[in-house]
């Protein structure tokens, strides 16, 4: 069961999610409508995190569904595969492709942006995606690109992710 704590303003849900990480007692999903210090891989760049689109820290116990110290460098790849199978199922599009390390694009812009950083067992998943706005020039929305409005908010969306994440670990893990 995924324990959801919705923040109006946070700095950043990545941040939040490890002032948590110490009393998580079960994966739980820090999402907020508006971040003021969003961060990614490039902790030089400036992320900009519109209100209404996805912004949101997933806490992971990955001991769970079969990461070990040893195979944890998959983790990223799984996730990914996890996050563009969902946007696809969503889109109905089969063009969303993945930029690695860490990017989501349609039609060479941005859709969505994944940072994960771990203290083992637990994984940060932390995953921005593009819901209604695209905040760059290099960027899209599911709205823009594909004329689909989902709220950040929205329960069913949220667990279709967090159920496609762990899914994708337990198939490729095998």
């Amino acid at each position: 069961m995924l324990k959801v704590i919705h923040k109006y303003v946070v700095s950043s849900t990545q941040d939040y999610a490890w002032t948590l990480l110490p009393f998580c007692t079960s994966d739980t999903l820090v999402i907020a409508d508006i971040q003021t210090a969003g961060r990614g891989s490039h902790r030089e760049r400036v992320w900009v995190s519109n209100e209404g689109n996805f912004h949101g820290s997933f806490i992971i116990n990955v001991s769970k569904i079969g990461y070990n110290s040893s195979n944890l460098s998959f983790l990223n790849t799984q996730i990914m595969l996890a996050l563009q199978k969902t946007l696809i199922e969503i889109t109905k599009n089969n063009n969303i492709k993945i930029k690695l390390p860490n990017d989501i694009y349609y039609n060479k812009k941005k859709l969505a942006g994944v940072l994960i950083e771990t203290s083992y067992p637990f994984a940060i998943i932390g995953i921005g995606i593009n819901l209604i706005s695209a905040p760059l020039k290099t960027s899209t929305s599911i709205k823009d690109a594909f004329c689909i409005e989902i709220s950040n908010k929205e329960i069913d969306f949220i667990n279709n992710l967090y159920n496609r994440i762990l899914l994708t670990y337990e198939n490729n893990l095998k």
